[in-house]
């Protein structure tokens, strides 16, 4: 344990018009910008250990990706590239990092980008000043829907349909915490928030819109909230938003009629970042105590994800109805068996590290790809800390992570595809890591 130094900064990582867009099953061409895309970083030290949390207004990205960045990061500024935690928001209105339904990468994109990240774990290292760190979790429960739903008909089925008179009840839970990691220096002007809150990306883009989602919308809330003075760039507040586990969980409540703010573009990104804005502040100021010896911890593990089982009669069939060729652009049959034949190709394992990080009574812990609320539900009852942060889309991409409850039950989330590769055993896989990470951080429950 030793006395804390923070500091924060962010770059702009924003494409230049005509990018092409993830987050649809074909591509889309970007034609205006809503709001800048940015890489957010915040750099700790405890005078024994650095650490880097980064979060990117990305929709995904590789692991080999998250490497080169980080080892880029440890050459400019000495934080060692295995205590750099990587993570994006999910917006659907960024440029394509990699492969994403039937969206293929914006390399050349992603080569400068990478550098940009980099740079923000640099110029937050660059920036560290005495800090003191507090932690709390609140709850914002009625901005998290699970989009899975039980129908009449004994199926399950995502985003059914407002009031769609089938509907039984939710096929999941949801996850209403909003977990906060404050940073500020010891006369109390803030450095950074880091918040974590389970919801999947809101949409807030045009369809051909650049735009950062609820995320950046989150951060420019906060900082009007707590009056930050951002005429010195170098001493910027950032409020910056992880995501929970999520994979399952919207912000559309399908028992209820449309919501009138659903018809004003951006507004319903808007209306989340507030509430959750304003709770964050909340636990800021009467539930977090702040301290200025704060112990860092990092801990990593590589594991073997498997691949989706595909029976070889599906795989024929698939191939031949590839070969047939699409009946329109938008051919959905045609999609998911050119899905399917992408993933038959790739390798049965894929190598994956999990990572968690210690910021005093702080856990967080990286999970790469989409998680279902359920898993880090999980982690967070067996976490021996008192706060915990479960991030996804971290260490890489490995789209839906299922749980084995819901591989089993289908719809869109388990449809073999470049967006949902894990195989069954997943689930425990990853609390089971996660657990074992927590408690080799010196902390026992």
């Amino acid at each position: 344990m030793g006395t804390l130094l923070a500091g924060a900064a962010k770059t702009n990582i924003t494409p230049p018009l005509g990018v092409t867009l993830s987050g649809s099953f074909y591509p889309r061409q970007a034609n205006d910008v809503y709001d800048e895309l940015h890489a957010k970083a915040i750099a700790l030290s405890d005078g024994a250990t650095k650490v880097a949390i980064v979060v990117c207004d990305l929709i995904a990205m590789t692991r080999d990706r998250m490497d080169a960045v980080k080892a880029r990061a440890e050459k400019l500024c000495g934080i060692p590239a295995a205590n750099i935690f990587i993570s994006c928001t999910h917006t659907h209105s960024g440029p394509a990092p990699c492969w994403v339904l039937g969206v293929p990468p914006e390399n050349a994109y992603m080569d400068w980008a990478c550098l940009k990240i980099a740079d923000a774990v640099a110029l937050a290292a660059r920036r560290m000043r005495d800090a003191q760190a507090g932690a709390a979790v609140g709850s914002v429960p009625d901005q998290v829907f699970n989009r899975r739903w039980w129908l009449t008909d004994g199926t399950v089925r995502m985003n059914p349909g407002l009031q769609n008179p089938n509907l039984v009840r939710p096929a999941g839970p949801t996850d209403p915490d909003l977990a906060i990691l404050a940073i500020e220096t010891p006369e109390r002007e803030p450095i950074a928030l880091l918040a974590n809150y389970a919801l999947h990306y809101v949409g807030a883009g045009s369809g051909t819109e650049i735009c950062a989602d609820y995320f950046a919308f989150f951060g420019r809330a906060m900082a009007r909230m707590v009056n930050a003075d951002a005429r010195d760039p170098q001493r910027e507040f950032l409020a910056i938003m992880s995501n929970g586990c999520s994979g399952d969980i919207n912000n559309v409540n399908f028992a209820q009629p449309r919501h009138s703010l659903t018809q004003i573009p951006r507004a319903k990104a808007a209306q989340v970042a507030d509430v959750c804005a304003a709770e964050a502040l909340r636990l800021w100021r009467e539930r977090t105590q702040m301290s200025r010896d704060v112990t860092l911890g990092v801990a990593a593990k590589e594991v073997s994800v498997r691949k989706r089982h595909i029976a070889p009669d599906d795989l024929q069939a698939a191939k031949e109805r590839m070969a047939k060729g699409k009946t329109s652009d938008r051919d959905t049959d045609w999609f998911w068996a050119w899905m399917k034949v992408m993933v038959s190709e790739m390798p049965d394992t894929f190598p994956t590290r999990l990572q968690a990080l210690r910021i005093g009574d702080v856990g967080l812990v990286g999970l790469p790809g989409e998680i279902f609320v359920e898993i880090g539900l999980q982690i967070k009852a067996r976490s021996p800390f008192r706060v915990t942060m479960p991030i996804e889309l971290a260490n890489g991409y490995l789209g839906y992570t299922c749980t084995d409850k819901s591989l089993k039950e289908g719809s869109y989330e388990t449809q073999i595809a470049t967006s949902s590769i894990p195989a069954a055993g997943t689930e425990a896989l990853y609390v089971e890591t996660a657990t074992e990470l927590f408690r080799s951080l010196g902390l026992t429950r």
